[in-house]
């Protein structure tokens, strides 16, 4: 069985085999890795390349043909298909983060609506209790003075005196409530904004995360890309300079006939030579072109979220 498996170690990535008791392969990165991996399922007859991210997870499966040519190419889409999941993964993990401290706000807000709804009840009918009970000490005062029992002045003060008591015990009451509800609602409000800021933290910190993954692996597939530029130039240079030898043994035995085709003007060396150089030119432009996208996404990324 040639199928790899990409993990991630304490110092960096490993190529494994099932089965196997020691890596195929170590890397420094993810990419390296999965490019190790494509090569070595490549000449070992083919098969599959499992790339894991960090957390462990699997981000990608891809199928390597035996003797793929172009296997840099297939490592890079790899890699990027992995970062690609793992960058969605972690924003729905992002997400359901959020939503859970919503909900979690929510409850407790419910909760605390609730127990103040009921304290203002209790509040209630004890301030009304203490009305009544004042109201009736009052109507007392005025009975006895009414019936002769007492006078008319002493009744009157010490009325006076039950609606003031009975006023300070109402405003007792009422603060007291009033207060725990105010209380109640700040703590509300100061947990909903801590939990607010502890998931924008976390979402900036994806986002600038994922601008430097952006950045680091269109630099890496750049990287890719010119390498591949150099090693596919080096075999068309290569080939062609293997026809212009030929062409040069030819010109050699009838040199009489083609005098013209003289060994510095071989025809086929100058196309080789040309094709080699559009091949790694077209390759380096490709990387520029990619390894700029990532730079600028990881700068929109880090200036949106002042990381």
């Amino acid at each position: 069985m040639a199928d790899r498996y990409v993990v991630p170690t304490e110092d960096g990535w490993q190529v494994q085999k099932k089965g196997a008791q020691r890596a195929s392969a170590k890397a420094a990165t993810q990419a390296e890795a999965v490019d190790r991996a494509t090569e070595i399922v490549s000449k070992d007859g083919g098969g599959k390349v499992v790339v894991h991210g960090t957390d462990g997870k699997v981000r990608d499966t891809h199928n390597v043909a035996s003797g793929e040519d172009n296997t840099t190419a297939e490592a890079a889409k790899a890699t990027t298909k992995a970062n690609a999941e793992g960058a969605r993964a972690k924003a729905e993990s992002a997400s359901d983060k959020a939503s859970s401290s919503a909900k979690k706000v929510g409850a407790d807000a419910k909760a605390t609506a609730q127990k103040d709804a009921d304290r203002v009840q209790a509040s209630g009918k004890k301030a009304a209790a203490q009305a009544e009970a004042g109201a009736a000490g009052v109507a007392d005062q005025a009975k006895k003075a009414a019936d002769g029992d007492k006078s008319v002045s002493a009744a009157a003060k010490d009325a006076a005196t039950v609606a003031q008591v009975t006023g300070d015990q109402v405003a007792t009451t009422t603060s007291r409530a009033g207060e725990r509800v105010a209380k109640d609602a700040t703590r509300v409000a100061q947990h909903a904004g801590s939990e607010a800021k502890v998931r924008a933290d976390e979402a900036g910190e994806k986002v600038a995360q994922a601008g430097d993954r952006a950045d680091s692996v269109s630099s890496g597939i750049a990287s890719e890309l010119d390498g591949a530029g150099d090693a596919a130039a080096a075999r068309v240079g290569r080939a062609s300079e293997a026809a212009a030898q030929q062409v040069d043994r030819n010109v050699r035995q009838a040199a009489d006939q083609v005098r013209d085709n003289a060994p510095g003007y071989n025809p086929v060396r100058i196309v080789g030579n040309a094709a080699a150089i559009a091949v790694k030119t077209g390759f380096s432009v490709a990387g520029a072109v990619i390894s700029t996208g990532g730079q600028v996404l990881q700068f929109a990324a880090r200036k949106v979220t002042g990381r």
